[in-house]
């Protein structure tokens, strides 16, 4: 697994003292307002939505790569603060993360390689989406990375996974690909 600290360490070799870095950032803010009432369950038990806030989310991230003739390095992540606490009942309430909810999440941490050592041999390591196969709107035949269902405007976002990706060209024509997926990380119920 690719840690931060690796990723810096690598990025100070001799090979990396040339490679010419790109940064991106961005600010999100993501607010829903319900207008009225979603009622459900007339006859048995009633529930449903009230109108009002429904989310308040407050993201910044960013994006660095660095990259030289052969290789790439990419560290890619956001930071998420919402305003709507998760505290549901009393003792909730005595926990940081209860009242306030600030998350880290790291979409891509990855080195690329390529000819690493044979030439037509191209190797990706780290935390990374990998796409096989397509689909009309979402991809249907991608067993690696589950899909992210933590907010269904997103529908389709993948969630990455540590893995070893490695392509080979065996001709102009053909190009063999494998993956190695060591510890497979699912999708978290919304």
């Amino acid at each position: 697994m690719i840690t931060a600290t690796g990723l810096l360490a690598f990025l100070m070799t001799p090979s990396a003292a040339g490679a010419e870095v790109e940064t991106t950032g961005f600010f999100e803010s993501d607010l829903r307002v319900r207008l009225e009432d979603v009622p459900a369950g007339a006859w048995h038990s009633p529930t449903g939505v009230n109108r009002g806030f429904e989310r308040f989310d407050n993201t910044i991230g960013g994006k660095v790569k660095a990259f030289s003739g052969d290789w790439t390095a990419t560290v890619e992540g956001e930071l998420r603060a919402r305003a709507v606490p998760s505290a549901k009942r009393l003792p909730d309430l005595s926990t940081r993360r209860g009242v306030e909810s600030l998350e880290w999440r790291l979409d891509e941490a990855t080195v690329e390689m390529w000819d690493a050592g044979v030439d037509g041999l191209d190797l990706k390591i780290g935390h990374q989406v990998v796409q096989w196969g397509v689909g009309d709107q979402f991809n249907p035949t991608n067993t690696l990375n589950a899909e992210n269902l933590e907010d269904p405007t997103k529908f389709g976002e993948q969630l990455p996974n540590t893995m070893i990706r490695a392509d080979y060209a065996v001709s102009p024509m053909w190009t063999l690909s494998g993956v190695f997926v060591p510890i497979f990380r699912p999708a978290a119920l919304p």
